[in-house]
């Protein structure tokens, strides 16, 4: 889907596919009512019938710090009650129901995968951020300690696991490739269980999503990066046979999701409904359903088209309804009760029947809720988001980190909240340097009273006889921090208003901040004018001070505030401001 870079970053980055733990009816049928990976199961059907979500006054029963999640956008897990969810940073945490942290561990590089849960063991995929190593590691659900860990081996200098890891029985099945300078990437599949490879199947050079799991076959699908045709395997899940092999016209562009013994694959014009048992192609749905993963429930697929979710007959194809959510970043998840997605910054329950939204929860209105979210008991887990792991249930009205949570929340999800945040923080900082820096050099070269208290006294409004050092000197601060707030708050209404009449915009993080910088210099020099033109030849003969003597003096104390600000202010607004859009 396209809507700004950011935008098809985020997509191009989301995880394939999903899940671990497969459904009713499917082998190693186990925990239906939890949520074993991102799209519920490992046949990846983003469906949990068996669940229902919150549908009025929803909000948070409890919040809890997680971090980012990186570039990765992996969502939460959920089995026998305990919420598992990993970080940019290589942090895997498990909550139990009512918020309280088991435990976390630290497994190093950045998690690049949601946890994918076992009966003992949940597995994630861990990038090493400095060798860009790339491990499947399987951690102790009861208490988090590492079990072991899974590095790909090749011949060729580099090799990766990509996508979400599925899980039956107790082995992993994931997609990998391998590759290296001046040698032709190839792709395959791998069964991993206890740490040990149990087979692995070369694919070609096709591009691949990740798998899926049902009965005693992985399904995949395979495309030609190059090219706009594809084709969909299926292996067995004892030796990796190749079973059945389909071409198809197009694209697979996620996993499938396979469901009463039907394989549905998304591809980029439509999505083609396969036999799971001899892969032949029952039918297409006429759905363009590539850019987010689908869900299969009751009959309908339901599957983001053109950044809008809309549901289908999954036998006819017949178009049932397209929510009025625009935007949609995540993709659906189904309970028995409602669809719920992420959409324009909130988490988004809608009624499966006519697609009308039930509720809507806002986390984030700037950056959007990025990670699948995970429906169980009544409750719908999402995040990291805002670094936050969210529980949205009935009548939830925990503040996120408390008040304090709460003010950082509202900066960091609205964006004029956040620039406004950041040109404060950036002013005070710079301001009280500036202002500490020039009484300083003031006090040490013996310069007169007279420049900063004429100064506090206009500003006061108050006799210059009666305005005294301490006066002066709290004024002169205060100044030093207001002058680059007001002109970037200035800036930045302009960088508005001008797109609005037509007029190219100019940036306020990149270039623009060179123009803030260069506006101090001026705002300074005009400010040493009118203080040596105006308002220092009265105070020189109440001073008993020589007006060429007070003006050098102010000269160098302008001077000096406008290159310590010029300098350093556009630094740290720029810093400032990267923290708040892109922490």
């Amino acid at each position: 889907m396209v809507r700004t870079s950011r935008r098809s970053l985020v997509v191009a980055l989301l995880a394939l596919g999903v899940v671990a733990a497969p459904v009713a009816g499917l082998a190693g049928a186990t925990q239906v009512t939890d949520w074993s990976g991102p799209r519920h199961d490992s046949a990846n059907t983003g469906a949990n019938l068996d669940a229902r979500a919150p549908t009025t006054d929803v909000g948070p029963a409890w919040t809890a710090r997680v971090g980012s999640a990186g570039m990765a956008l992996v969502g939460p897990t959920v089995g026998d009650g305990t919420v598992y969810v990993g970080n940019g940073d290589g942090v895997v945490f498990a909550f139990g129901a009512d918020g309280e942290r088991q435990w976390r561990t630290d497994v190093g590089g950045s998690v690049e995968s949601s946890v994918a849960l076992g009966a003992e063991y949940g597995y994630v995929v861990v990038r090493d951020t400095e060798t860009d190593v790339v491990e499947l590691v399987a951690l102790d659900r009861a208490g988090g300690d590492v079990a072991w860990r899974y590095e790909l081996t090749s011949d060729r200098p580099y090799s990766a696991l990509r996508g979400q890891p599925v899980v039956a029985d107790g082995t992993v099945y994931a997609s990998g490739d391998t590759f290296g300078p001046e040698v032709e990437p190839r792709r395959f599949l791998v069964a991993v269980a206890d740490g040990s490879e149990r087979w692995r199947v070369d694919v070609g050079s096709d591009g691949l999503t990740s798998p899926s799991v049902a009965d005693e076959r992985v399904v995949v699908g395979a495309y030609d990066p190059d090219g706009e045709a594809g084709r969909v395997l299926a292996v067995d899940r004892a030796d990796g046979s190749v079973v059945w092999e389909t071409p198809l016209s197009t694209q697979p562009a996620r996993a499938p999701a396979i469901v009463d013994g039907e394989v549905y694959v998304p591809t980029w014009t439509d999505v083609t409904v396969l036999d799971a048992g001899d892969g032949t192609v029952l039918r297409t749905l006429d759905v363009a359903a590539g850019s987010e993963p689908i869900a299969v429930a009751d009959g309908t697929v339901y599957a983001v088209a053109d950044d809008r979710l809309v549901a289908v007959n999954a036998t006819t194809g017949a178009r049932r309804w397209t929510a009025g959510e625009s935007f949609v970043d995540t993709p659906p998840v189904v309970a028995a009760n409602a669809v719920v997605v992420g959409a324009d910054g909130a988490v988004v329950g809608l009624d499966p029947e006519t697609g009308q939204r039930q509720w809507a929860y806002v986390v984030d209105e700037r950056v959007g809720v990025r990670a699948h979210p995970a429906v169980v008991d009544g409750a719908v887990y999402v995040g990291p988001t805002n670094r936050r792991l969210y529980s949205l249930v009935e009548g939830g009205s925990a503040v996120p980190g408390g008040l304090a949570g709460q003010v950082g929340h509202a900066i960091l999800s609205d964006t004029l909240l956040g620039t406004l945040a950041a040109l404060a923080a950036a002013s005070l900082v710079a301001g009280l340097l500036a202002g500490t820096v020039t009484l300083g050099l003031a006090r040490l070269r013996g310069y007169s009273w007279a420049p900063p208290r004429v100064v506090a006294s206009r500003v006061l409004r108050r006799p210059y006889a009666d305005t005294g050092r301490l006066a002066a000197a709290a004024v002169h601060v205060v100044l030093a921090v207001v002058v680059p707030f007001v002109l970037g708050a200035l800036f930045l209404g302009v960088s508005i208003a001008v797109p609005a009449l037509g007029l190219p915009a100019v940036p306020l993080l990149g270039g623009g901040l060179v123009y803030v910088g260069a506006l101090l210099v001026l705002t300074a020099a005009g400010g040493w004018a009118l203080l040596t033109s105006r308002w220092l030849p009265a105070a020189a003969s109440a001073a008993d001070v020589e007006l060429g003597r007070l003006r050098r003096q102010a000269a160098v104390v302008v001077g000096t505030y406008a290159v310590v600000t010029g300098l350093v202010y556009p630094l740290l607004l720029f810093l400032a401001m990267m923290l708040v859009f892109f922490r």
